[in-house]
């Protein structure tokens, strides 16, 4: 499952899926219509691999251990922690996951699946406002350029602090 939606489960049931058959959820990130039903879902009993960044990974269980009242370490026991790490392959059940961050208000990941020769692509939220896209490749471009200054200033500075 990705981003299982609260009372998940019991939709899955309904429609004749049991819950046993679920063997992993991916976390795309932690907000609530993303992740409430994963908590629900580890706190089922049945032991489902959770897969996600380990930057992700934390804010869901302090985001739960502070919700639910239960210790981090008991939240960490309920489940299977598969670390999705950008850049490296995931195998997983023979399909093979290559996860990325996307632009979002907050750590959100996006993935490529393959499996069989097929291929898809998961992008989860994320921002599509080409002029806020453009507006933050300026200001990424206006920080260099302040870095740069900086660092050059910095290096004369320094330059003349040793040789003065």
């Amino acid at each position: 499952m990705i981003d299982p939606p609260p009372y998940s489960s019991g939709t899955l049931e309904r429609e004749g899926i049991r819950p046993r058959m679920i063997m992993a959820i991916i976390i795309t990130h932690c907000h609530a219509d993303h992740d409430a039903g994963t908590f629900q879902k580890v706190m089922t009993g049945s032991r489902v691999s959770l897969i996600t960044t380990p930057t992700i990974y934390k804010s869901f269980i302090r985001k739960y251990s502070a919700l639910s009242g239960l210790s981090p370490a008991f939240l960490r026991h309920s489940h299977h922690y598969r670390p999705a790490i950008i850049g490296e392959p995931l195998i997983f059940q023979g399909a093979t996951f290559h996860f990325s961050y996307t632009l979002h208000t907050i750590p959100c990941i996006t993935f490529k699946v393959e499996w069989r020769r097929r291929s898809m692509v998961f992008t989860g939220d994320h921002m599509n406002n080409p002029a806020q896209i453009e507006s933050l490749v300026k200001q990424v471009r206006c920080m260099k350029i302040q870095f740069l200054l900086f660092f050059c200033c910095f290096n004369v500075f320094r330059y003349w602090c040793l040789h003065t």
